[in-house]
């Protein structure tokens, strides 16, 4: 823990860690270093300093790096400084070793300001490389930040959340390469406070100038998008010129845009993507089998019209129960509360014909959702309804001896296997199965 002394007795502290190596270590957090720092606000009086020049990070396991605000009055010494990091290097590096998802990165950095300068390199850590949690990071003029082969949750390389910010000056160049994540591979931004969703014109990522000179971003190979931001409204007005015209897509190479200068080198995939603000539903109701996964014949589209589906998570849910003969208390229950793929399962009882509502509430700050009318079927021909009301075929029951004849079923198409000679069908009513070796015995 570094201080500058007790706070009315406090002067400059001016900290500098130079061709320092920090290697091999184990915490739940701040493997490599953590700091506590009581603010930025007052660091222009106080006039103090920490800064890494030089150094290395490699094979830490707790994440590298840790900086987040002390909470004041409960420490007798306070820190206030803008820790600096100039032409380091992260390699090889994990996350915290808690389960706590959103504490898993190379370098975490929460409700406080951190400067880079020079040339910094994160390269083959095994969570987020950049961790911005509601704080604000700054790039030196003439500097490079470079992630490559970086692997997290939601991200590879940067993933920010809240108010947080990345501001850089002129001369600044992004390289992002073969990053991959579970929603994006380079940035992942999600605002989780609807004013700066809807209102705020201050994008995630701005130059300190209003028309920046020379700030690149390269995107090369990373996985399965590249950029997932909550909602284009904030960086669309922070673009707006004179003319007032507000761009589609903020994140392009035009020799106007205020953010800078993005290159996309991957043709074949998507690169810029948000939320899902619309849908598409191609069929009237949906029919499932009890027990059988079903994809759902829903597109999901973004801000730019773009089907996100495959990157889409929603929280399904039945908001009407059906009415059936026999079985009043009876409901459909859904077997996935978080649905990721587009399957969907559900078990109950047949609906005889009534129709549902299924809800698809998708996970976000938009409060998006569809509604799709759905039906649950009998259980197939050989099938039948288990005490967990999923159809099973009825030749692996063998204690309950549904129906002689029967050996096996085709899972995929749901249809049974019969013995030589024997054949199956129904009699009178419809749900009376029947099956023999006799066409005529009826038995």
């Amino acid at each position: 823990m570094l201080h500058a002394g007790e706070r009315s007795k406090s002067g400059p502290s001016n900290i500098t860690f130079n061709y320092c190596v920090f290697a091999g270590n184990k915490a739940f957090f701040g493997a490599g270093v953590a700091l506590k720092i009581a603010g930025s606000e007052l660091n222009t009086i106080n006039q103090s300093s920490i800064s890494f020049k030089n150094s290395l990070w490699l094979l830490n396991s707790g994440s590298a790096v840790d900086i987040s605000q002390q909470v004041q009055n409960q420490m007798d010494n306070t820190f206030y400084s803008i820790p600096e990091f100039e032409n380091c290097l992260f390699k090889f590096n994990s996350g915290s070793r808690t389960n706590t998802t959103g504490y898993k990165a190379t370098f975490l950095i929460t409700k406080i300001q951190v400067s880079f300068k020079g040339n910094n390199y994160f390269q083959q850590n095994r969570d987020t490389g950049l961790k911005i949690v509601s704080a604000i990071v700054t790039i030196s003029e003439n500097s490079s930040m470079t992630f490559e082969n970086n692997r997290g949750s939601p991200a590879g390389a940067i993933a920010l959340t809240g108010f947080s910010r990345i501001r850089y000056n002129n001369n600044v160049i992004f390289n992002f390469t073969e990053n991959n994540g579970s929603t994006v591979g380079a940035i992942y931004y999600s605002s989780q406070d609807p004013h700066v969703f809807f209102s705020s014109h201050i994008c995630f990522v701005k130059s300190s100038k209003r028309n920046p000179s020379n700030v690149t971003f390269y995107f090369t190979g990373n996985n399965p998008t590249t950029i997932f931001v909550t909602g284009l409204h904030s960086c669309r007005y922070a673009c707006t010129k004179d003319d007032n015209k507000i761009p589609q897509n903020p994140f392009t190479n035009s020799s106007n845009n205020c953010l800078g200068q993005f290159y996309f080198n991957d043709s074949n995939k998507l690169h810029v993507v948000t939320e899902a603000s619309s849908s598409k539903v191609v069929v009237k109701k949906i029919s499932f089998t009890p027990g059988k996964g079903k994809k759902l014949p829903v597109t999901f589209l973004d801000d730019l019209g773009q089907d996100i589906t495959e990157i889409t998570t929603y929280y399904p849910q039945i908001t009407t129960n059906y009415p059936h003969a026999g079985y009043t208390d009876k409901k459909i229950t859904i077997t996935s509360k978080i649905v990721g793929n587009n399957r969907l399962k559900l078990v109950g009882h047949p609906t005889a014909g009534n129709l549902t509502n299924l809800t698809l509430n998708v996970q976000g700050l938009r409060d998006y959702s569809v509604q799709i009318p759905i039906e649950l079927l009998p259980c197939p021909t050989g099938y039948v309804l288990d005490e967990s009301l999923e159809c099973r075929c009825s030749a692996i029951l063998d204690s309950e001896q549904w129906y002689n004849g029967i050996t096996g079923c085709n899972e995929t198409k749901m249809s049974v296997f019969l013995l030589p000679d024997y054949w199956l069908g129904y009699i009178g009513k419809a749900d009376d199965l029947k099956i023999s070796d006799s066409l005529y015995s009826g038995q």
